[in-house]
């Protein structure tokens, strides 16, 4: 995994594992984590996805 892809993979996780982030409206989210939670999304796809080529090339 690249440098860019782990820095958005760990905020993601960090993001996930200390709140129910979902309640929160768009600005709140900005606010706390200095994203949209649209934004977010996309990271968290972006890495699922980087992660699902990564298994399926050394599967």
């Amino acid at each position: 995994m690249i440098l860019g892809q782990e820095i958005i993979y760990n905020f993601a996780m960090f993001i996930s594992k200390i709140m129910d982030y979902q309640n929160l409206s768009d600005e709140q989210f900005k606010r706390r984590f200095g994203v949209y939670k649209q934004t977010y999304r996309k990271m968290v796809e972006s890495v699922k996805s980087v992660e699902a080529d990564s298994n399926s090339a050394f599967g």
